[in-house]
């Protein structure tokens, strides 16, 4: 994961699939005096090839994600959110609600997806999210750039 902004030693760190953010910090060496701990939330898994801007007191959040990939939602850590493009939402660690922010997912099919990657102990790659039903190819040629399954 990339971590920079106000840290103490900003750069890339390994992660887990249960790292947090907290720890993440730590390995940089924690929060500088200017870090703007309230738009931080620690308790947030990391996810591998992620970027989060830690930001300081009085300016934006905003994170540049790795290619490809992005955060999974929260309020630091959200894909380029100034910007204004779309973040990517992880098919793995998602829920109702973060599913629901794609454009062409409501409800039913974010309850369909949760419950299929359930019972199939995850998606392995995006393109398996066509043996959701009610998915098909041009369902997913709209959803495929909007979701990843992470590390």
């Amino acid at each position: 994961m990339h971590i920079k902004g106000a840290v103490q030693k900003p750069g890339l760190y390994p992660v887990r699939a249960d790292t947090r953010w907290d720890a993440v910090v730590k390995a940089a060496g924690g929060l500088t005096d200017k870090a703007d701990i309230s738009q931080v939330n620690l308790a947030k898994l990391a996810v591998d090839q992620e970027s989060l801007q830690i930001p300081e007191k009085g300016g934006a959040v905003a994170t540049a994600p790795a290619s490809g990939t992005a955060s999974t939602g929260g309020t630091v850590g959200q894909t380029n959110a100034a910007a204004g493009s779309r973040a990517v939402v992880n098919l793995n660690t998602a829920d109702v609600s973060q599913l629901q922010t794609i454009s062409g997912i409501g409800p039913k099919k974010a309850a369909d997806i949760i419950s299929y990657r359930d019972s199939h102990g995850g998606f392995k790659d995006v393109a398996e999210l066509k043996e959701v039903h009610g998915i098909g190819d041009k369902t997913f040629e709209t959803l495929a750039p909007q979701l990843t399954v992470g590390p």
